[in-house]
C-alpha cells in the first residue's frame, strides 16, 4: 500500500509501509514485549543518522527556490503585494488543513488541544509584539512592518516542526532508506510554494533578496533538526506529532486572518482576494495530490513491477510542473520589472521636456 499525505508525514503512514504481519503488529503496538527496543533495532537497521541529516539538509535549501523570483524585480507594487499576501494565505490554508488531515486518528483529542494552544500562543505573541513594536526590528524592518514579519517567519518555522518529526520518523519506519527518501523528495518539493509563499511576503515589507532568501531557508532548518532525533526515537515523536501539527496549524490559521488578509485588502478587493486565495489553496492542494499519487504508485512498484514503470514519469511531470509554475512567476516579475523601467524613463522624459520649456 502507498503512502498518504506524505506532506505532512504523519505517522499515519507507518503502517501502510508495514510488507509482513510482525511487522504491523509492531508499529500498532499489538505486541508488548520489547517493543521499542524492536522498533530502535529495525530502524538502526535500516539507514544511518548521517544519511537522514545529509538528506534532511538539502530537503530544507529547497525553501530557498522559492524566493527566485525576486531576484529579477527589486520591489513590488502595491497591488502584486496585495496578491502576493493573498496567495500566502492560500498556502498557509492548504498547509494547515493537511497537517489536520493527517493527523487524524492519531489523537483527536491531541489536535484540538495543539490548535487551540497554538491560536493562544500566537496571538499572545502578537500583542507582546504590538506593546513593544518601537523595540522590534528584523533585516532593516522596524515599528509595524517588523512585528508582522517576526510572526510571519516565527509561525513558518513552527510550521516545519511537524514536517520534521514525520521525514524522522519516515526514514525510522520498515521502509527505511527507500521510504524515508520517497518523503524527503515529496517535502522538498513542497517547501518550494511554501518558500515562495514567505518570500513574497518579506518583499512587500521591502526585505532585500539575499536577507529574504537566508530567511526563506532558515524557516525550514527545524527540518532537519529535528529529523534525526525522530529518527533515532520513533515511537516518542509518532506519539507528539499530533500536537505539534495542530499547534502549527492553530498558528498559521491565526496569522493568516489576522495579519495577512488585512494587508491584502489594503490594495485589493475582496472579491480578488477571495479568488486569489481559492486559486492558491487549490494548486497547492492539486500538488499535493498529484505527488502523494506518484509516491503511492511507486510505493505499490516495490512489490509489483508492472507498476514501478510509473514513478520516473509522475515524478518527472511534477518537477516539469514547478518549472513552468517557476517560469510563469520569473515571467511575470520581468514584466513588472520591464513596466518599471518604461515609466522611469517616460517620467524623465516629461521630466526632461518640462526644463527645457
Amino acid at each position: 500500500r502507498g503512502v498518504t499525505g506524505v506532506f505532512s508525514c504523519s505517522a499515519r503512514a507507518l503502517p501502510a509501509l508495514s510488507h509482513t504481519q510482525r511487522e504491523r503488529d509492531l508499529w500498532r503496538g499489538e505486541r508488548t514485549g520489547g517493543l521499542d527496543m524492536d522498533m530502535e533495532k529495525m530502524s538502526s537497521q535500516t539507514t544511518s543518522a548521517w544519511t537522514v541529516l545529509w538528506c534532511t539538509v538539502l530537503m530544507s535549501l529547497a525553501t530557498g527556490l522559492g524566493a527566485l523570483p525576486f531576484y529579477f524585480t527589486t520591489r513590488l507594487n502595491k497591488r502584486t503585494e496585495g496578491a502576493c499576501h493573498a496567495m500566502a494565505v492560500g498556502v498557509m490554508i492548504a498547509a494547515s488543513y493537511s497537517l489536520i488531515q493527517e493527523s487524524e486518528g492519531l489523537g483527536n483529542a491531541w489536535v484540538v488541544l495543539g490548535v487551540a494552544c497554538g491560536t493562544v500562543f500566537i496571538d499572545r505573541c502578537q500583542r507582546f509584539l504590538a506593546a513593544h513594536q518601537d523595540l522590534v526590528e528584523f533585516s532593516g524592518l522596524k515599528g509595524m512592518d517588523a512585528k508582522k514579519a517576526v510572526l510571519f517567519v516565527g509561525v513558518m518555522t513552527l510550521h516545519a516542526v511537524g514536517e520534521g518529526c514525520g521525514v524522522g520518523v519516515s526514514f525510522g519506519g520498515p521502509g527505511g532508506f527507500r521510504e524515508g527518501l520517497l518523503v524527503t523528495l515529496a517535502i522538498g518539493l513542497h517547501n518550494i510554494p511554501e518558500g515562495l509563499a514567505t518570500a513574497t511576503v518579506l518583499a512587500s515589507k521591502g526585505v532585500g533578496v539575499r536577507e529574504l532568501t537566508a530567511w526563506t531557508i532558515i524557516t525550514a532548518l527545524p527540518q532537519c533538526a529535528l529529523a534525526v532525533p525522530a529518527f533515532a526515537f520513533v515511537r516518542i515523536f509518532s506519539q507528539l506529532f499530533p500536537f505539534f501539527a495542530g499547534f502549527a496549524a492553530g498558528c498559521m490559521i491565526w496569522i493568516s486572518f489576522a495579519e495577512l488578509v488585512p494587508d491584502a485588502l489594503e490594495s485589493i478587493s475582496p472579491k480578488e482576494l477571495a479568488t486569489a486565495t481559492t486559486a492558491t489553496t487549490a494548486a497547492f492542494k492539486a500538488l499535493q495530490y498529484a505527488i502523494d499519487w506518484a509516491l503511492e504508485e511507486a510505493n505499490e512498484g516495490a512489490s509489483s513491477d508492472s507498476k514501478g514503470g510509473l514513478a520516473p514519469p509522475l515524478f518527472l511531470l511534477v518537477v516539469l510542473g514547478l518549472a513552468l509554475a517557476m517560469r510563469t512567476l520569473t515571467r511575470a516579475a520581468n514584466r513588472l520589472r520591464a513596466n518599471k523601467t518604461f515609466s522611469v524613463c517616460v517620467a524623465d522624459k516629461e521630466t526632461t521636456r518640462s526644463l527645457e520649456v
